[in-house]
């Protein structure tokens, strides 16, 4: 199912066809963007708060629900930190 993004005058679809897992990956994601002329000028001053932060981490065979709750984990701390 495709999921669709517009941000900054963006018009972004993608489509994760096929997973990858460790350790061979191959995972593909398809994605399409409208060509634009220009992104809108903004100024930042202040990066904000952040509001929500969702992961998605998958494991499969023998690679332990843990690898996949340390990687989500990771990853939060990663957005939470920047």
């Amino acid at each position: 199912m495709p999921i669709a993004h517009k941000h900054l005058g963006l018009d972004v679809e993608y489509n994760v066809v096929r997973r990858g897992y460790y350790p061979k990956g191959r995972g593909e994601v398809v994605m399409t963007a409208k060509p634009i002329e220009s992104i809108p000028a903004f100024h930042m001053v202040d990066k904000g708060t952040v509001v929500s932060v969702r992961t998605w981490s998958y494991v499969a065979g023998e690679v332990s629900r843990k690898v996949a709750e340390r990687t989500a984990s990771a990853a939060i701390v990663t957005f939470l930190n920047e």
